[in-house]
Protein backbone atom coordinates (compact mmCIF):
# COMPACT_ATOMS: atom_id res chain seq x y z
CA UNK A 1 0.00 0.00 0.00
CA UNK A 2 1.32 3.60 -0.91
CA UNK A 3 0.52 7.07 0.46
CA UNK A 4 -0.78 9.19 -2.35
CA UNK A 5 -0.51 12.90 -2.63
CA UNK A 6 -3.13 15.00 -4.81
CA UNK A 7 -2.14 18.84 -4.73
CA UNK A 8 -3.88 21.48 -6.84
CA UNK A 9 -2.15 24.75 -7.04
CA UNK A 10 -4.96 27.66 -7.26
CA UNK A 11 -5.06 31.52 -7.58
CA UNK A 12 -5.58 33.26 -4.16
CA UNK A 13 -8.66 31.88 -2.26
CA UNK A 14 -10.42 33.42 0.61
CA UNK A 15 -10.02 31.49 3.75
CA UNK A 16 -13.83 30.85 3.41
CA UNK A 17 -13.30 29.33 0.09
CA UNK A 18 -10.40 26.89 0.65
CA UNK A 19 -12.49 25.72 3.54
CA UNK A 20 -15.58 24.98 1.69
CA UNK A 21 -12.87 23.60 -1.41
CA UNK A 22 -11.13 21.42 0.78
CA UNK A 23 -14.35 19.29 2.06
CA UNK A 24 -15.48 19.35 -1.28
CA UNK A 25 -11.93 18.23 -2.88
CA UNK A 26 -12.25 15.45 -0.21
CA UNK A 27 -15.58 14.35 -0.77
CA UNK A 28 -15.11 14.11 -4.88
CA UNK A 29 -11.64 12.04 -4.37
CA UNK A 30 -13.37 9.59 -1.54
CA UNK A 31 -16.78 8.87 -3.87
CA UNK A 32 -14.37 8.81 -7.26
CA UNK A 33 -11.98 6.06 -5.68
CA UNK A 34 -14.73 4.05 -4.10
CA UNK A 35 -16.20 4.25 -7.76
CA UNK A 36 -13.28 3.29 -9.50
CA UNK A 37 -12.70 0.28 -6.73
CA UNK A 38 -9.71 1.53 -5.61
CA UNK A 39 -9.45 0.71 -1.78
CA UNK A 40 -7.53 3.28 0.50
CA UNK A 41 -6.87 4.43 4.62
CA UNK A 42 -7.46 7.82 6.09
CA UNK A 43 -8.31 10.65 3.82
CA UNK A 44 -6.23 13.41 5.18
CA UNK A 45 -7.18 17.39 3.31
CA UNK A 46 -4.49 19.55 3.71
CA UNK A 47 -5.37 23.48 2.15
CA UNK A 48 -3.33 26.59 1.69
CA UNK A 49 -4.91 30.18 0.32
CA UNK A 50 -2.82 29.14 -2.94
CA UNK A 51 -3.06 25.29 -2.80
CA UNK A 52 -5.14 22.43 -2.12
CA UNK A 53 -4.25 19.07 -1.21
CA UNK A 54 -5.45 15.36 -0.36
CA UNK A 55 -3.23 12.87 1.60
CA UNK A 56 -4.29 9.52 0.62
CA UNK A 57 -3.19 6.51 3.21
CA UNK A 58 -3.07 2.76 2.33
CA UNK A 59 -4.00 3.82 -0.99
CA UNK A 60 -4.12 0.16 -3.23
CA UNK A 61 -2.19 -0.28 -6.49
CA UNK A 62 -4.72 -1.74 -8.84
CA UNK A 63 -8.45 -1.92 -8.53
CA UNK A 64 -10.60 -4.69 -7.11
CA UNK A 65 -11.38 -7.42 -9.59
CA UNK A 66 -15.19 -6.66 -11.20
CA UNK A 67 -17.35 -9.49 -11.46
CA UNK A 68 -20.53 -9.41 -13.74
CA UNK A 69 -23.22 -11.97 -13.81
CA UNK A 70 -25.05 -11.90 -17.51
CA UNK A 71 -28.17 -14.21 -17.97
CA UNK A 72 -29.06 -15.27 -21.31
CA UNK A 73 -30.81 -18.57 -22.04
CA UNK A 74 -29.37 -21.77 -20.79
CA UNK A 75 -26.58 -23.50 -22.49
CA UNK A 76 -28.23 -26.32 -24.51
CA UNK A 77 -30.55 -23.61 -26.23
CA UNK A 78 -27.83 -20.60 -26.76
CA UNK A 79 -24.96 -23.00 -28.36
CA UNK A 80 -25.03 -25.55 -31.05
CA UNK A 81 -21.49 -27.45 -31.50
CA UNK A 82 -19.45 -24.19 -30.40
CA UNK A 83 -21.44 -21.38 -31.92
CA UNK A 84 -24.46 -19.37 -31.40
CA UNK A 85 -27.89 -20.69 -32.06
CA UNK A 86 -30.80 -18.10 -32.83
CA UNK A 87 -31.79 -17.66 -29.41
CA UNK A 88 -27.82 -17.14 -28.26
CA UNK A 89 -26.84 -14.79 -30.76
CA UNK A 90 -28.39 -11.37 -29.13
CA UNK A 91 -26.78 -12.64 -25.99
CA UNK A 92 -23.35 -13.35 -27.84
CA UNK A 93 -23.54 -10.15 -29.48
CA UNK A 94 -23.47 -8.41 -26.53
CA UNK A 95 -20.60 -9.84 -24.56
CA UNK A 96 -17.03 -10.32 -25.89
CA UNK A 97 -14.99 -13.78 -26.01
CA UNK A 98 -13.08 -14.77 -23.34
CA UNK A 99 -10.32 -12.46 -23.09
CA UNK A 100 -11.29 -10.09 -26.06
CA UNK A 101 -11.65 -6.42 -24.97
CA UNK A 102 -15.54 -5.23 -25.17
CA UNK A 103 -16.40 -3.37 -28.21
CA UNK A 104 -14.74 0.26 -28.29
CA UNK A 105 -12.95 -0.66 -25.60
CA UNK A 106 -8.75 -0.59 -26.32
CA UNK A 107 -7.17 -3.91 -25.89
CA UNK A 108 -5.37 -4.02 -22.05
CA UNK A 109 -2.27 -2.91 -22.28
CA UNK A 110 0.98 -5.60 -21.67
CA UNK A 111 3.11 -6.81 -18.68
Amino acid sequence: MATFLLEIGTEELPADFARQALSQLGQSVASDLAADRLGHGELTTLGTPRRLAVLIHDLQPHQEDLVQEHKGPPAGQACAAGQPTAAGQPTAAGQPAAGQPAAGQPPAAGP
